[in-house]
């Protein structure tokens, strides 16, 4: 059994052909997010982006985003986005929600708001468009770069065009089809101008797992100004409409993925298994928005029409990821 650590670059395919690279050559190995560009576009449908916060010395709090709605100036919408690190789906919610749960306590404690009922909603789960089917030109044959004139380099691991082909073809039906997350109900008195003076609210707390990050809804209205189902709906449409837009681009170890190479394979199903893995690897580095290095064309890109606020974390912010 060999192990490799590569970037996860679908692109390195060919380098990975050879067993002459060993670990001794790497470079050191970065911090499991050294940052994190939280991508925020302008608009997104009918919602407007309307303020960014974020505190650099509280790094781990993340970035907050305000949008509204024309037309619904009573409705406050915060999306919070704040690191986790690696684990599954279920396991972070479970832990996201307890600290949600924590953090509405304190506030009534100090005083932000009173007669606090949180009622578990269930599930949310928010659909993401389908991803693309161009993604042969990203995945080279793991011979690309070998001219067809000369022989076999030792070591090359051919791979048959039909089994290729259909594992790029199932890139884009692999590729995750929904962010799983959880919802709460919430109602609440807030203060006033006066010293007595107390409003009732609607409002839903949203906590998703995406992109080795939390993303967390607050969703508030004065309770007097919208009807409750009115109210509903627009919450969760907020969030099934900004949570697919807002990315949380991660730079840094998350890019790097390990791949396990039997070598007692026969050369055909060394090479088929070898791609099934760069596949596979390259479908939970695209979950993840994970990228070894910065792509700077590729963040301008994502910049137009939107406003970028970057984290910068230190490497014992991540401990065991």
């Amino acid at each position: 059994m060999r192990t490799l650590l590569l970037g996860c670059c679908v692109a390195c395919a060919h380098a990975l052909s050879s067993a002459s690279a060993t670990a001794a050559d790497d470079p050191p190995a970065p911090a499991f997010i050294e940052r994190t560009h939280v991508v925020a576009p302008h608009r997104v449908g009918d919602f407007v982006l309307e303020a960014t916060r974020y505190d650099a010395g509280n790094r781990l709090a993340g970035v907050m985003l305000r949008y509204l709605v024309p037309g619904h100036d009573e409705t406050r919408i915060d999306l919070f986005v704040y690191p986790h690190g690696q684990s599954g789906a279920e396991e972070a919610l479970d832990k996201g929600m307890a600290d949600f749960h924590a953090s509405l306590e304190a506030a009534v404690q100090a005083g932000y708001f009173r007669g606090l009922v949180a009622v578990d909603a269930g599930e949310f789960d928010v659909a993401l468009p389908a991803a693309s089917t161009a993604v042969s030109p990203s995945v080279p044959h793991p011979d690309a770069d070998h001219d067809p004139g000369l022989e076999d380099p030792p070591g090359s691991l051919p791979v048959q065009d039909d089994s290729r082909e259909a594992l790029l073809a199932s890139l884009p039906a692999r590729a995750p089809r929904h962010v799983d997350g959880r919802a709460i109900e919430l109602g609440y008195d807030a203060p006033g101008a006066g010293e007595n003076d107390w409003f009732a609210m609607r409002s839903r707390g949203y906590l998703l797992y995406r992109q080795l990050h939390f993303f967390k809804g607050r969703i508030s209205a004065t309770e007097s100004r919208i009807g409750r189902d009115e109210f509903t709906a627009l919450a969760d449409r907020a969030m099934r409409e900004l949570v697919p837009a807002v990315q949380a681009y991660n730079v840094g170890g998350c890019g790097d993925t390990t791949i396990h190479v039997d070598s007692d394979l026969e050369e055909q199903a060394l090479g088929e298994a070898l791609m099934r893995q760069l596949v596979a690897a390259e479908i939970g580095s695209a979950a993840r928005n994970c990228h070894r290095t910065l792509d700077e064309e590729a963040l301008a890109a994502l910049a137009q029409d939107a406003e970028i606020v970057t984290i910068d974390y230190a490497p014992e912010d991540w401990g065991g990821h």
